[in-house]
């Protein structure tokens, strides 16, 4: 908690370094990995895979693909300029110079990792229209795969419906069987 938004982002690639490095004393496999993230923890892993060079770097592995729960922004500096609220402030401080660093948005690469943001549509400050400006806006120009799962749910409950049978799991389920001719044969 002592650690900024940017500290953060660099310990998550680190993290991620060291879960690919010990995938296969778990019995996993580390080019298989999806990364999860929720609220500002979505934003963060939407950092790293809009730029995994962040992750590459270290002298990790590209990852498969990245599940955005309901990221608190996915544009830092469209956020801190229509909303400017305390806790963004908090989060990502009041210097503007810095805010491009902690932005999918500003960081999306030709070398992005696909996207499953899902967005819930109960929540005031419409994560769904960032979601869709991140893909039409800078996704498809770079032919960055990017699936937008608007959730009739509110913030929190994006990430706790996750897993549950329904059809919110079900198209999860389809994007990592996409990715992954392994899953793919798990899920028929």
């Amino acid at each position: 908690p002592d650690a900024d938004v940017y500290a953060q982002i660099q310990d998550l690639a680190k993290a991620v370094v060291s879960a690919q490095n010990q995938a296969a004393e778990w019995g996993g496999n580390p080019e298989k990995l999806f990364l999860m993230g929720h609220s500002t923890g979505g934003t963060m892993a939407a950092v790293l895979s809009a730029q995994p060079s962040l992750v590459t770097d270290l002298g990790g592995k590209r990852w498969l693909g990245t599940f955005v729960l309901d990221a608190s922004s996915l544009d830092i500096e469209r956020t801190m300029r229509l909303w400017s609220p305390e806790m963004f402030k908090y989060a990502y401080g009041a210097d503007a110079n810095k805010w491009p660093s902690a932005s999918p948005y500003a960081l999306i690469d030709a070398q992005a990792i696909p996207f499953f943001i899902a967005c819930a549509t109960f929540r005031p400050d419409s994560s769904c229209e960032q979601a869709e400006l991140f893909k039409e806006e800078k996704a498809k120009p770079l032919n960055i795969r990017v699936e937008i799962s608007p959730q009739k749910l509110n913030h929190g409950e994006v990430n706790d419906k996750l897993g549950l049978r329904s059809s919110y799991t079900y198209s999860a389920e389809l994007f990592m069987a996409s990715l992954d001719p392994e899953i793919a044969k798990r899920l028929h």
